[in-house]
């Protein structure tokens, strides 16, 4: 019996120790993927891009289609509470399919492609980003995260000036209310939220805040690098 006992003691002991010991790897494996993440977007600064504008923005989800109901009455209106009456989504047969698109990596990644090659067009008059002969590509960064509750991802996007078109706040909202009118997956009801540029190594590390072992959440197939 007092074998058993110690085999089945020796084993939890095991146990533990591999727990332990692959929370402190993973935990490495995240600081080194940051780490070099980080480097990576430095080096991009150091070698010329200079991002002048941060912008945040959303893709279109299937809520927007739906009245909010009002659930609170507060005096004036002061942080009432709105919400979405459950039975209405069997009306939106594509409910479930953006539901699950909003959180997929990869259509996030492929609608980021319409995206950038509007603001490409748009904004810095480029109509082909392999034309590097003829057009002068302007580098811009996107990064997709999940934010605090990991349901639907949203996008930073650093983007640098251009003189002509893109040379204040107001412009850059001018460009993305056409993004808006061109490309419907761009949400139409959550904000777009832009920023200049002050320091931009802030700011990249704020792109950086999400990185894991196996989570990168910079675009690398829609990012424009030096």
């Amino acid at each position: 019996m007092g074998v058993v006992v110690f085999t089945e003691f020796l084993l939890v002991i095991s146990q533990i120790t591999n727990y332990l010991f692959m929370q402190i790897y993973s935990q490495k494996c995240d600081v080194e993927e940051r780490i070099a993440t980080l480097k990576f977007l430095h080096d991009q600064v150091g070698k010329g891009f200079s991002p002048k504008w941060f912008i945040t923005y959303h893709l279109h989800h299937p809520e927007e289609l739906v009245k909010p109901i009002q659930e609170t009455n507060n005096p004036y209106g002061y942080k009432n509470r709105y919400g979405f009456e459950k039975n209405l989504w069997k009306y939106l047969p594509r409910y479930e399919y953006f539901e699950r698109e909003r959180s997929n990596y990869d259509a996030i990644v492929k609608d980021t492609r319409k995206i950038r090659n509007c603001i490409l067009r748009k904004g810095y008059g480029v109509r082909r980003v392999n034309q590097t002969w003829k057009y002068k590509i302007p580098q811009m960064i996107f990064a997709h995260e999940l934010g605090k509750y990991k349901l639907q991802y949203h996008t930073h996007l650093l983007l640098p000036e251009n003189d002509k078109s893109l040379n204040s706040v107001n412009s850059v909202e001018n460009l993305f209310s056409f993004i808006r009118s061109k490309i419907k997956c761009v949400s139409r009801w959550k904000s777009i939220q832009i920023e200049e540029v002050d320091n931009s190594k802030n700011i990249l590390s704020y792109l950086n805040k999400e990185t894991r072992k196996n989570i990168n959440p910079i675009d690398y197939q829609n990012s424009i690098f030096t």
